[in-house]
């Protein structure tokens, strides 16, 4: 990136015919725009069908933006998976403690632990960054947008599946995880890993080691998608990697950004609360302290 200071927004060209991206990109200009970010929202404008792919969408816009001095952060479209995914198939939306399937609309509506899911996001994924990973005008990639944002953690099959198996990778003997718990209290003593439920609602509250427990796993799965997918487009790319991420999110912003290149975030204050943001601003920069965010 240069050193470059970005002044920017993001851009949604997807949404418009030629001649409204061509004022757009005076208006930018006009502006002082020198970046936008795009791509974050248009999976089913990439992929309208199961394995249709449209994915050189962006090129010719890129271009002309690259060609005006604006340059472009490229986002992988997996924040809003296409109606294919989810039609018919409650199995793989997210669900709560109530197990009522979220819908289509939206965004993240689809549970990332899911297989198919997870397989659909991974090819969306390198279809985009073999196109995009070294194009004229693209300076820098971010992952899905705002992982978790609005979402709480998911309870579903594929969840449950996937909460045994951290589980037994994090404790190795049930007679630990019991110790560790204090499962003698209420007699919530389990036999074996398989028994150990998702923190759903009871008559009188939750073990409170169960439920920090499943909040680990769940951020655990977030950054797991999270590094797929930068491990995908660093074989097509030699550019930063971030993820707008949030501090109100269901997220660990420590871990996520291990993997990634630099630090960034979204917050939604208004001017007359400007110590919000630099509040925040301090909490994010020390978690990639050698690098800039």
């Amino acid at each position: 990136m240069n050193n470059n200071l970005y002044t920017g927004a993001a851009y949604y060209p997807e949404l418009w015919n030629d001649d409204v991206i061509a004022r757009d990109i005076e208006l930018m200009k006009q502006a002082g725009i020198n970046v936008v970010r795009m791509g974050e929202f248009m999976w089913s404008t990439l992929e309208p069908e199961q394995d249709t792919f449209n994915i050189e969408v962006l090129v010719d816009v890129i271009d002309k933006l690259y060609k005006n001095g604006i340059s472009t952060i490229m986002c992988t479209p997996t924040a809003t998976p296409p109606v294919w995914i989810s039609f018919g198939h409650e199995e793989r939306m997210i669900k709560y403690d109530d197990n009522i399937p979220m819908s289509h609309g939206g965004r993240q509506q689809v549970c990332t632990n899911n297989a198919f899911m997870r397989e659909r996001s991974m090819i969306i994924t390198e279809k985009v960054a073999k196109v995009y990973g070294r194009l004229n005008g693209v300076i820098g990639w971010q992952i899905d947008n705002e992982l978790k944002g609005n979402v709480w953690e998911c309870m579903c099959d594929s969840c449950q599946v996937l909460w045994h198996k951290w589980l037994e990778e994090r404790y190795k003997t049930i007679e630990k995880l019991n110790e560790e718990w204090g499962t003698a209290i209420w007699s919530q003593h389990y036999n074996s890993f398989e028994q150990v439920q998702m923190p759903k609602r009871t008559p009188m509250g939750q073990n409170q080691s169960l439920k920090v427990a499943f909040m680990r796993f769940s951020r655990d799965m977030v950054t797991d998608f999270s590094n797929q997918q930068a491990d995908i487009i660093r074989k097509y790319s030699d550019l930063p990697i971030t993820h707008n991420a949030s501090l109100n999110h269901f997220i660990d912003n420590q871990k996520l950004f291990e993997a990634l290149d630099f630090v960034s975030f979204d917050q939604y204050s208004p001017s007359k609360d400007y110590q919000s943001f630099l509040c925040w601003c301090n909490s994010y920069k020390t978690i990639k302290p050698e690098v800039p965010f």
